[in-house]
């Protein structure tokens, strides 16, 4: 999951790859975000009731945290935690 969430951050922060709110049905956007998550062997793909809650976010951490989360089936809040939960580990195994 950290992995699909920090590639998705990446997708979404091309302006162009980012939901338009006036554009809640842009089928060739999700199109594109879930070639993205195929890509990254995610378990789910985005139906357009994900894409278009998708369009209520406009940075790109908090659309990865959605995107992540509804392809794995868990809120923004559990992304959230988990990526925080491995970054915490990985900066005390550095140390």
């Amino acid at each position: 999951m950290q992995r699909a969430y920090q590639e998705l951050r990446k997708f979404f922060r091309d302006p162009d790859q980012r939901p338009d709110p006036q554009k809640p049905r842009d089928h060739g956007l999700l199109t594109r975000i879930n070639a993205e998550l195929s890509r990254l062997s995610t378990p789910r793909r985005l139906t357009l009731g994900h894409f278009e809650r998708l369009t209520e976010e406009a940075a790109p951490n908090r659309l990865a945290k959605a995107a992540a989360g509804a392809a794995y089936g868990v809120s923004p809040a559990q992304v959230d935690k988990i990526v925080s939960r491995i970054a915490r580990t990985d900066r005390s195994r550095r140390q």
